[in-house]
């Protein structure tokens, strides 16, 4: 897959989706082809249900994963991200249904996406799917 090809994802919990798509960024605001040393950046948002079945993006960050990443490692991030962020968040008084803290919800994917980039969603999905050997196998070949 080449970097242009980058299509969004996105990933849907009980209160939550989570999306990742590419939007023309770079280490320096805007992507520069000219610059050798950019690379296009991926961009994670979170959407919540505002009660009325639409949904309201609650936070958006520019992370430093590439385009380039592994599709199905950055599909597992968004997954265990996501059920991070719902189970972290789930608000009961033992009288009304389940629901969320948005603030909560709000820190809780800030905190876990400022500084992510494609080696902090590698070891992440290596070390939740105790797939170390396999990880250290496709990262490095003399292993």
């Amino acid at each position: 897959m080449s970097n242009g090809s980058f299509t969004s994802f996105t990933e849907r919990g009980e209160f939550f989706i989570l999306e990742v798509e590419y939007m023309g960024e770079g280490y320096n605001g805007d992507y520069d082809s000219s610059d050798p040393e950019d690379e296009k950046l991926l961009r994670f948002t979170l959407y919540t249900k505002d009660g009325y079945q639409s949904y309201m993006n609650i936070g958006s960050v520019c992370t430093n994963i590439t385009c380039d990443i592994n599709l199905n490692y950055l599909r597992d991030y968004m997954k265990y991200l996501l059920k991070e962020i719902e189970n972290n968040t789930k608000v009961t008084d033992g009288n009304s249904p389940q629901s969320y803290n948005e603030m909560g919800a709000q820190f809780y994917f800030r905190f876990n996406t400022d500084g992510l980039d494609n080696d902090v969603v590698f070891h992440t999905v290596a070390h939740n799917t105790k797939d170390y050997l396999g990880w250290l196998e496709d990262h490095f070949e003399e292993f």
